[in-house]
Parts: structure tokens; C-alpha cells; sequence
């Protein structure tokens, strides 16, 4: 495969909202680089808590999950992924006035609330192409740059767009939030999982509540964006396209290395991998170990020059552009087995 090395001047991601042009200085470079054998395939299972609380039964959801396990055998050293994204249609979804042209919304009755913003184009059908977007540590729905892309991909192009605030972050801020905050959540066993719940049941309830969500499916996520977008990517939900980065499988990510890399052995469809250089939470080795491990063919590394934030704003508009081209000639077809 092919692999795109661009590296370009110094700026930060924050500069395009103010409207700043960067003129970054690109030298292309290309190699050749081998992905590594698929390893692992996401089996999804309900949350039977949620299935006790209204009588129902989970023996349907558990033979369904069995069957899929045995199409799709868990490497030896991954356990089983317990996901719980609620009941069909037990979920309420609460909404009020967002920011920045998005409604936001609280959605009730699965594992935890799970809350978020969206943005819909005027003229908006079930087919409509959207992208979901995940934040970093330290922010939330609307962290730049998200309403700068949203307002983009749904002025410009008719996509709707998706964010929820993280665990821990935004409307469900623990303690004083962020990174301090993110650290310690990470210590619960589960917390990957649980947040690919929050994220499949916001797809399912909000594009219901909306009549959105069946067509194209695009992700943006950068740092913890891509720590829980990874597992995401890998899950049921079938994406045509995505942006990830700012992470890699040691450093800040050492716990949870093992995960990244089975999970990114079953993702196979086009994608764009964001590296910073002298990024201080993440080491080189680290970043290069994640982006070989992606199973796609089509994939492109982007490394710019600078610590952990500073992206420069240029990679933002072609993030955008390679998210609208994918999500346009969307005929992807997984090669999952």
C-alpha cells in the first residue's frame, strides 16, 4: 500500500476558526508499508441489565451474539465485548437549543445518559450521509475543531453531523473533567466498552428520533477521539471513511495498547491518520505501530512537526475533503469475514 508522508509548517488547529490562511511548506514522501494479518473481530452484546429492568429476555440477544462469535472467533487474549447500548425503543430522548447551529440532546434508559449535539441539513432524509465526531480529553461536543467541520460538511455538502460529550466530560463532567478526570476513568476494566455502547445507542436513537443515520457513515476523532473511535470503527456500525490520530499504542496508551491493535486488525475501510512529531503523549513508535496495525489498504499518515495540539489548521480542510470525497463514492464493501 501506499503511504503518504506530508510534513508542513507550524499552526494550530484553533487558527482556522479565526479564518487565518497557513501556508505550510508540504514535502511529500512515500514508502511502503505491511499490515499486519487480521487478529480479531468485534462481537457486540446487549446489556442484559437493561433487558432486566423491563422483564424483557436476552436469550434472542444471547443466541444471536453466540452465533456471531462463532463466525468471527475473539483472539485468545481479548476478552469478550460487552456493550450496553439499552433496548430498542426503551431509550427517551430529551432535547434543547444547542450551540453553534446544533440541537443538543440526553438520552435516557440505557447503561448510563449519554449526551451530545447534532446538526442536520435542510433538507434531510433516513439516506443522508453522516459523520459522528469524537472529542479529546479535556473537552467536549463542541471542541474545536467539531462546529467548524459540522457547520462545513452541512452548509456546504448536506451531512449531518453527530458529537456526544465523552465519559467523565461535557454535560457529564465528573469531578473537575478533563484529563485528570479521563485518567481515572480509565482505570474501570470496562470503559472502552461502555463508551462504544454511549455510541451506538446515540446512532440508534437519535437517527431514529430524526429519521437519519442509514446512509453513508463517516468518523472524526482525534487523541481520545481515536482511543474510543478505534474500538468504535471496529464495531457492527458499517463506516465508509474516517479521520483518526493523535494516538498511538504506548506512552499515554500503554494500557490499553492490546486493545487498539485488535480492534484496528478488523478495520478496513479508507482512512486519514493524523501524527505530531514531537508530540509529548505519544511516542513515534507508538503512533507508527497503530496506523501499520489498521487493516485497510487505503490509508494515508499525515505527520506534521510539533507537540500534541498542534495540528496544523490545513489538515483540518483536508480531513474535511477526504471525508466528503469517501463519503460520496461510498461504495465501500467491508472485507470482514
Amino acid at each position: 500500500m501506499r503511504v503518504s508522508l506530508v510534513m508542513t509548517g507550524r499552526g494550530g488547529v484553533d487558527d482556522i476558526l479565526a479564518g487565518s490562511q497557513l501556508a505550510g511548506r508540504q514535502v511529500p514522501m512515500t514508502g511502503t508499508m505491511t499490515g499486519k494479518t487480521r487478529i480479531s473481530a468485534m462481537t457486540t452484546w446487549y446489556s442484559r441489565a437493561a433487558s432486566s429492568r423491563t422483564g424483557a429476555t436476552d436469550a434472542g440477544e444471547t443466541s444471536a451474539a453466540a452465533a456471531y462469535n462463532l463466525r468471527n472467533p475473539i483472539a485468545a487474549d481479548r476478552p469478550a465485548i460487552m456493550v450496553s447500548a439499552g433496548v430498542p425503543g426503551m431509550s427517551r430522548v430529551q432535547w434543547s437549543s444547542g450551540r453553534q447551529g446544533a440541537e443538543d440532546f440526553r438520552i435516557e434508559g440505557g447503561a448510563r445518559p449519554v449526551t451530545g449535539a447534532l446538526w442536520l441539513p435542510p433538507a434531510c432524509e433516513s439516506a443522508t450521509p453522516m459523520v459522528l465526531c469524537g472529542h479529546g480529553a479535556s473537552g467536549d461536543r463542541y471542541q474545536a475543531p467539531i462546529p467548524h467541520l459540522a457547520r462545513r460538511l452541512v452548509g456546504e455538502r448536506g451531512v449531518a453531523v453527530l458529537a456526544i460529550d465523552g465519559p467523565v466530560h461535557g454535560l457529564r463532567q465528573v469531578g473537575p473533567g478533563g484529563r485528570q478526570a479521563f485518567v481515572a476513568e480509565m482505570g474501570r476494566p470496562t470503559f472502552i466498552d461502555d463508551m462504544v455502547g454511549d455510541w451506538l445507542l446515540a446512532h440508534r436513537e437519535i437517527g431514529a428520533a430524526r429519521a437519519v443515520g442509514a446512509g453513508p457513515l463517516g468518523y472524526f476523532g482525534l487523541s481520545m477521539g481515536t482511543i474510543f473511535g478505534v474500538p468504535l470503527l471496529a464495531s457492527d456500525l458499517d463506516f465508509a471513511v474516517s479521520v483518526i490520530g493523535l494516538c498511538g499504542v504506548t506512552g499515554a496508551a500503554a494500557g490499553i495498547g492490546a486493545r487498539l491493535l485488535a480492534d484496528a486488525a478488523v478495520i478496513d475501510h479508507p482512512l486519514l491518520f493524523l501524527m505530531q512529531l514531537e508530540d509529548e503523549l505519544f511516542d513515534r513508535d507508538g503512533y507508527l505501530a497503530l496506523f501499520d496495525g489498521l487493516r485497510s489498504v487505503d490509508k494515508r499518515l499525515h505527520a506534521n512537526p510539533g507537540q500534541h495540539s498542534a495540528v496544523p489548521a490545513e489538515e483540518v480542510d483536508f480531513a474535511f475533503d477526504f471525508l466528503v470525497d469517501r463519503l460520496a463514492g461510498s461504495g465501500h464493501q467491508s472485507n470482514r469475514t
